[in-house]
């Protein structure tokens, strides 16, 4: 994406082509770099475990594979010339945001029981964007659109037994709410 004034221009490309990222990086350098670089893609099926295998491996190739190498070759293609320019690195992790990831849960406001990602609450797109400029501008490196993502941070590191028996806790929950939604005990 190129920003110039309020003006902004998105790019599309292969993420696993090496080629592709080269060259764009030096298309870019050339009008004056990067300074912004954003990685997001994802969708979810229901079903946990019992889901088919073929299932998972689509997931695995649009959340995992996709974003390492992007990751590897932006890297090796972005970060040399970014540091030149002094560009610092931010990284987010935000709990749910309302896109269509969430598919039902995006549709209200409310804490979904059943949703583990919204527990917390769902945040607006552009509530997200502001706590990413503000963590830029501030130079922060960990951005934490919902604040409780950073006391769950300092409990897992404190007490790893004690937070998995916490998230037992929580997914039985959700997994009961969960059967309650759809009629079941």
């Amino acid at each position: 994406m190129t920003f110039t004034g309020d003006v902004a221009t998105a790019l599309k490309l292969n993420v696993a082509d090496q080629a592709a990222i080269n060259q764009l990086v030096i298309d870019e350098e050339a009008q004056g770099g990067i300074d912004i670089f954003v990685s997001n893609a994802g969708y979810a099926k229901g079903g946990g475990l019992s889901l088919e295998a073929f299932d998972w491996q689509q997931m695995m190739d649009v959340h995992m594979w996709p974003h390492m190498w992007l990751h590897l070759y932006a890297a090796q293609a972005v970060i040399p010339k970014m540091i030149e320019r002094g560009v610092g690195v931010s990284v987010l992790c935000p709990q749910a945001v309302r896109t269509k990831i969430l598919g039902k849960s995006s549709k209200s406001a409310k804490k979904p029981e059943s949703n583990q990602a919204a527990n917390d609450g769902i945040l607006e797109p552009d509530s997200v964007a502001d706590c990413c400029l503000k963590a830029i501008e501030n130079e922060e490196f960990l951005v934490l659109p919902h604040p409780e993502v950073a006391k769950y941070f300092r409990n897992k590191a404190n007490d790893y037994e004690r937070w998995l028996n916490g998230m037992r806790k929580f997914r039985n929950r959700l997994f009961k709410a969960k059967k309650m939604d759809i009629g079941g005990t």
